[in-house]
């Protein structure tokens, strides 16, 4: 579905693949991949492709963190432009130099993707606690 999105959005702009991906610095053949569903892109190119098409920062990844939760044939391109003109976290530390330190800095939708992001590491790492003291001890 995501990468349906991202080639309606281009066609929209009446774009080629060639030079979208020239204009979002990402090779044809990642761009190719993205819009047939084949993969998704590391956040970095996905941020390329949202900055190009004018999409608010980390609209992909949240829609892909989303996407068992929410019936994806609803999302419209306008649905990844929603809060574009808000700041981003990239933006955010491009201006102070320094990593985003204060929840103040960052939007409503990024501070709940980092909340998200945090209680996932930490079950994960409770989970590895548990197992830990779970397993049979080994000394005799």
């Amino acid at each position: 579905m995501i990468g349906r999105l991202v080639a309606s959005a281009r066609v929209q702009e009446g774009k080629t693949q060639v030079v979208f991906a020239k204009e979002a610095g990402i090779d044809v053949k990642t761009l190719r991949t993205l819009e047939t569903g084949d993969r998704l892109l590391h956040d970095t190119k996905l941020h390329a492709v949202e900055k190009v098409l004018g999409w608010r920062a980390m609209s992909i990844r949240q829609i892909w963190d989303r996407r068992e939760d929410i019936d994806l044939s609803l999302v419209t391109t306008d649905d990844m432009k929603l809060g574009a003109q808000q700041e981003s976290w990239d933006e955010l530390d491009a201006e102070t130099g320094k990593p985003v330190t204060k929840a103040s800095q960052l939007t409503t939708e990024e501070l709940l993707m980092e909340l998200q992001y945090r209680v996932r590491h930490l079950t994960v790492e409770v989970s590895k606690l548990k197992d830990e003291r779970e397993a049979p001890s080994t000394d005799h």
